[in-house]
């Protein structure tokens, strides 16, 4: 798949391999075969296809019809049980408690704070009580971030908004204490700082935070 691999070269940088810090959270899960799994901004599906290989229900849910197109193309394996769904992360289409597992990997940093408010909102809604997610979002940490911070200024608390290849980019940056407040339909299970290279480019590395959480059973949080 020569063509595809370009592809993913070109828009993400980050070819078919899952990340290795997600392939690292999920193995501390015993997932169940045949769990059903949303992934909210599942992008070319380098994560999806691994939660797929291990037996799953994955929904990959994303707003590029693009990439969503390429992942259908490679999900087409005996065994592979993968739907995929052009969706907005903040009105997502699916039933409320839907799902066993949450994924959304580099995601709910993108946009302003409330729409991130909203996504975040939306896939706790989905899953089932006590269901565990597996989440990175960018960092308040690290080289990249300060210099943004410095060259562009701030838009909002941690907000940053610039141009770059003809778009303009909003995202968020997560203190430790926000991630609480954000994330309050959820009890942070495990979070630690880690690097990885940005879809964008092959010298440009963020610092994000991975989080394992479960969603409460209070139905009256988030």
């Amino acid at each position: 798949m020569p063509e595809l691999n370009a592809y993913c070269v070109k828009h993400y940088d980050l070819g078919l391999r899952p990340s290795d810090k997600f392939v690292d959270l999920v193995s501390r899960v015993e997932i169940p075969q045949h769990s059903r799994i949303i992934d909210v901004g599942c992008g070319n599906g380098r994560n999806t296809l691994y939660l797929a290989s291990l037996g799953s229900q994955v929904h990959a849910v994303d707003i590029s019809r693009n990439a969503l197109s390429e992942l259908e193309r490679r999900a087409g394996l005996p065994g592979v049980k993968i739907t995929a769904l052009e969706n907005r992360m903040d009105q997502l289409d699916f039933n409320n408690e839907f799902f066993d597992y949450g994924v959304s990997w580099r995601v709910f940093h993108i946009g302003r704070p409330e729409e991130n408010r909203a996504a975040i909102g939306e896939m706790r809604r989905v899953l089932k009580k006590g269901a565990l997610a597996f989440i990175a979002v960018a960092a308040s940490y690290g080289k990249t971030f300060w210099e943004r911070s410095t060259r562009y200024g701030f838009v909002d608390k941690n907000t940053i908004q610039y141009q770059s290849n003809g778009f303009l980019h909003t995202k968020h940056y997560f203190s430790e204490e926000e991630l609480s407040d954000y994330f309050r339909g959820f009890d942070i299970q495990d979070k630690a700082l880690f690097e990885e290279q940005s879809g964008h480019s092959q010298l440009m590395k963020h610092v994000y935070w991975a989080l394992i959480m479960r969603r409460k059973h209070d139905t009256k949080t988030g």
